[in-house]
């Protein structure tokens, strides 16, 4: 049976707006196009049909070009990518709020300790609204690098994804829901995704790390090195595999490019996917087995004065165990999706 074309019409018009009044939109096109079948139902003396949904379908024109017409014209990210965006902010931002919170916890654990400056109320208020700034700085910086990813994805991708508003066919709602079908946000996802994490591999991890000054100061992160003693947080071995997680990421950036062009999945993409999850276990379990990827010396911490020895071997155990999982989880994960990739080109 035919899927019904009204409701995936609508269903398509509201995936592009705002969660905020979506529904009242979608009551608004469901009332219009009702009217419009009923009033060419009784012009045409003919029962309701699918060519006369097609017509009335045509003449409203394609899904994004109607949501546009109920949002801001003037954009910097469109509805198409809007979803995108904010999937990707509610992942980033809480990772940035929580590394924060770890960094301040760990300054009020030194206060009171030997070579540190002695604790107080005033002075855990000072480390809590140098937290605040350092956060408040932090979420501007990353919220303005993934606007700027997004506006430039709006300015180039939708010419790929735009079609005439003659030529748009209803008909090509019927496959939305199809199992080899590709959505628009999710290829965004993971582009974005990758792009953050080519920049930090390549730009940022090497600046990882831990810091401390003459005053007994601590900062964790990428600290000024003008006064500061660093003490990287990667080893050599890790960056020996930074070349082959680029060609990973780089990989499934352009098969994501790929099917935001072809909008559905091919046996040849599906093959492509499953060699980059290959390729991303292998990476991994080689990290897993190999030498360790933390460079953090848990001597210079303790001599450095300003954490004790317990302290040190609290943190450099909990430093291990949360990279070694995050390594699991990565395994899990590919693991899974090279699963059910290989499901559905035997089912076919």
């Amino acid at each position: 049976m035919m899927k019904d074309l009204i409701e995936a019409y609508i269903i398509e018009v509201g995936r592009q707006l705002p969660s905020q009044g979506r529904e009242d939109v979608q009551k608004e096109i469901r009332s219009l196009l009702e009217d419009a079948l009923e009033d060419r139902s009784r012009e045409s003396g003919q029962a309701v049909d699918d060519a006369m949904k097609v017509a009335v379908l045509k003449e409203f024109g394609a899904p994004d070009q109607v949501a546009a017409n109920y949002g801001a014209v003037n954009y910097l990210v469109g509805p198409k990518l809007y979803p995108a965006f904010l999937q990707v902010a509610k992942i980033v931002l809480p990772i940035i709020a929580v590394l924060a919170l770890i960094g301040m916890g760990i300054r009020l654990g030194q206060l009171g300790q030997p070579g540190y400056a002695a604790g107080g109320l005033v002075k855990m208020l000072e480390i809590g609204w140098e937290a605040i700034l350092g956060l408040g700085t932090s979420v501007i910086q990353v919220f303005g690098t993934l606007a700027l990813i997004f506006a430039i994805l709006e300015r180039t991708l939708p010419r790929v994804e735009q079609k005439d508003e003659k030529t748009w066919d209803p008909h090509t709602l019927e496959k939305v829901e199809g199992p080899d079908q590709v959505g628009f946000g999710e290829p965004v996802f993971e582009i974005v995704i990758g792009l953050l994490l080519l920049a930090f591999l390549n730009l940022y991890a090497r600046y990882l790390g831990a810091g401390y000054n003459a005053e007994g100061g601590w900062v964790l992160g990428f600290a000024d090195q003008n006064g500061w003693v660093m003490l990287p947080a990667l080893t050599e071995q890790f960056f020996r595999f930074v070349p082959l997680m680029n060609v990973a990421i780089l990989a499934e950036i352009g098969l994501n490019l790929v099917l935001l062009r072809k909008r559905a999945w091919t046996p040849a993409t599906r093959w492509l996917n499953i060699g980059i999850h290959v390729l991303r276990i292998g990476i991994v379990v080689a990290m897993l087995v190999g030498p360790s990827l933390l460079a953090l010396d848990a001597q210079m911490l303790i001599d450095s004065g300003g954490f004790t020895a317990e302290t040190v071997e609290v943190v450099m155990n909990l430093l291990s165990q949360m990279l070694r999982w995050v390594l699991i989880v990565v395994i899990i994960l590919s693991g899974v999706e090279i699963a059910k990739t290989v499901w559905r080109l035997l089912r076919k």
